[in-house]
């Protein structure tokens, strides 16, 4: 009887194991996509950003023309 009590406790055991592992990798999971979002929209800032800088530039050049033809 204590043998078939102890192999109770070992099957529950590994069950909450599965049951616990499963939850890691769906973390895991989600961070990796979290990442991967996180990573998008870092590129997309440094895009938006390197186009501010030109347009910035564009509008400084048509200023100095202004200023220029005044």
């Amino acid at each position: 009887e204590a043998v078939a009590i102890f192999r109770e406790h070992v099957v529950d055991t590994q069950d909450l194991l599965d049951d616990e592992m499963a939850n890691v990798n769906t973390v895991l999971d989600v961070q990796e996509e979290v990442l991967d979002a996180l990573g998008r929209v870092t590129q997309e800032r440094a895009d938006l950003r390197a186009r501010l800088k030109t347009k910035q530039s564009e509008t400084n050049q048509v200023r100095r023309e202004l200023e220029n033809a005044e």
